[in-house]
């Protein structure tokens, strides 16, 4: 009998439920039956009572092993729910399950169906093992949504969920929220790795970022703000970098390899931009140039009358901007006034915004000019008689178009005519000043002369010119009557200063300084040597007057 619970209770171990009917009749088949309700049922309450204590046993082991697996990621969720669907196949085992004996090897028992083969000491070694992957997994999740890269500048944004107070900066990083995620922030160039961990302090994920100069070239402009018509000049100390030009609307000259110059900028707002590009990385570069505009002024001019250095000449502006008022580059003051001109033209420069002018032209009118002139002409048979020939203008017409203008011809200071042109035969030899006076009123008059020499042959020396481009008496002219064999002709000014020097007759002074620039208004002296072809010795010493007005 003994024997018989022996074989019944380790028949009845290998089921995790109650047997059935069924199996329980194969059972009582083969071995006796005993006698006795307790003696009867007593193996099949024991056999209940250790399934029960099993299945119990195994869910414990499970939810234990499961507990830690529910918090992990959708990986872990999946090996749980299969874990879970084996344990719920082991307690679905049905009456059609064959009842394995080992009883021999003394083996921990095996739960088949399907083809399913699982050992319990297996299925807790499996749990364990995808414990461990989901520590793995947690430890090496993405914290960073943005791999390691390479930034130009000092500062990049990317996305990111988590808390900034777990990451691990190095220094001269500064991290701040954003719209997108972060702004991480480096005070200097470099490579920076930045860590996260969680909040037990276990290492979770790590960015790299390397961030590059793009700051390597220095780009001066001439001005933020400039004149008109002033050129930009652009200076880029960095011979290395490309420059690559945005759109533009103005024309850039290149003067060498770090110097541009743009001309011609509108007056206003100017947009100047461009990107400079070195190993990779690029420097964008943008000025706005502001053009200053040019102030509005109206000029207002009076005429010189009679060539009495009266005229006057009004610079009016309503713009505060303008500062100072020039003319011809010596007279500078704030009113724009000038006055005791004489005719001409005139260079006007008005200064405005400390350092900007614009240039004009102006002309001042001569009203009632006279020009009073002649030509001395040498009768071919009578040697000592001239025909003095009118050739006086006023407002550069001929005289003969006023009939207010009045002439008086003088010879060495006396009296001869008022007659338009007159003749006049000297009866001895000598010099003589021939002078004629032309008048419109009392106060303005003009006078013009010239100095003769009546002998063999006549030396004729102007004493006044007017170099004005009129056609008329524009150059300094000596004439000879007879031929010459020598001659040479200094004339200077005030100190001394040889300004014209010529050994050819034929040759006159046109009122320039050794052939440059124009000589001012005023006196200067000739000194004339010469010998004609009879050996007569020929010395002049005078004075002359040059007036271009």
């Amino acid at each position: 009998m003994e024997k018989f619970d022996e074989i019944l209770k380790s028949k009845l171990e290998n089921f995790q439920e109650t047997p059935s009917e069924e199996v329980f009749l194969k059972i009582k088949a083969q071995y006796p039956k005993p006698k006795g309700f307790l003696k009867t049922y007593k193996y099949h309450i024991a056999a209940g009572l250790a399934i029960i204590a099993l299945s119990l046993a195994t869910i414990y082991i499970v939810n234990n092993q499961t507990k830690p697996i529910e918090t992990t990621n959708q990986t872990t969720n999946t090996i749980i729910e299969e874990n879970k669907q084996i344990i719920t196949n082991q307690n679905n085992i049905n009456s059609e399950n064959q009842i394995l004996n080992n009883s021999q090897n003394n083996q921990i028992p095996i739960i088949k169906q399907n083809d399913l083969v699982i050992n319990e000491n297996k299925l807790i070694s499996v749990v364990n093992e995808n414990k461990n992957v989901v520590n793995e997994k947690t430890i090496s999740q993405k914290v960073f949504k943005t791999n390691d890269t390479v930034i130009c500048g000092k500062s990049i944004e990317i996305p990111f969920g988590a808390k900034t107070n777990l990451l691990q900066l190095p220094k001269d990083i500064i991290v701040s929220k954003s719209d997108l995620g972060i702004n991480i922030n480096s005070q200097n160039f470099g490579k920076y790795t930045i860590y996260y961990n969680d909040i037990s302090n276990v290492f979770r994920d790590s960015i790299t970022i390397n961030f590059k100069n793009n700051d390597f070239a220095k780009v001066d402009f001439s001005n933020e703000n400039i004149c008109p018509n002033e050129d930009l000049i652009i200076n880029i100390k960095n011979s290395n970098s490309k420059l690559v030009w945005g759109d533009t609307n103005f024309k850039v000259l290149k003067k060498s390899s770090s110097t541009y110059i743009i001309k011609n900028l509108k007056s206003g707002e100017n947009l100047i931009s461009f990107n400079l590009e070195e190993n990779g990385c690029t420097q964008q570069i943008s000025q706005t140039i502001n053009v200053l505009k040019s102030p509005k002024y109206k000029i207002q001019t009076e005429s010189e009358v009679c060539s009495k250095a009266n005229g006057k000449l009004l610079i009016l502006s309503d713009d505060k901007n303008i500062n100072s008022f020039t003319l011809n580059n010596e007279i500078t003051n704030s009113t724009g006034r000038f006055t005791n001109l004489n005719a001409g033209i005139y260079f006007v420069k008005i200064g405005f915004a400390n350092s900007c002018y614009i240039a004009d032209t102006v002309f001042i009118s001569d009203s009632l000019n006279i020009s009073p002139y002649f030509v001395s002409d040498r009768d071919l048979v009578n040697k000592n008689k001239y025909q003095f020939i009118n050739y006086t203008r006023i407002d550069d017409s001929g005289f003969e178009r006023n009939n207010q203008v009045n002439f008086i011809w003088k010879i060495n200071d006396e009296e001869k005519s008022e007659l338009d042109n007159f003749s006049y035969e000297f009866v001895k030899g000598g010099t003589y000043k021939i002078e004629l006076f032309a008048s419109l009123s009392e106060t303005c008059q003009k006078s013009y002369s010239e100095t003769i020499e009546i002998s063999e042959t006549n030396l004729r020396i102007p004493n006044i010119f007017t170099p004005n481009g009129d056609g008329l008496n524009d150059e300094f002219v000596v004439c000879y009557d007879g031929e010459l064999v020598k001659f040479k002709i200094d004339i200077t000014n005030k100190n001394g200063e040889v300004i014209f020097q010529s050994t050819d007759i034929n040759k006159s002074w046109d009122g320039k300084i050794n052939g440059n620039d124009h000589a001012a208004d005023g006196v200067y002296y000739y000194n004339i040597n010469g010998e004609d072809n009879f050996g007569n010795k020929i010395e002049r010493r005078g004075a002359l007057r040059l007036a271009r007005h």
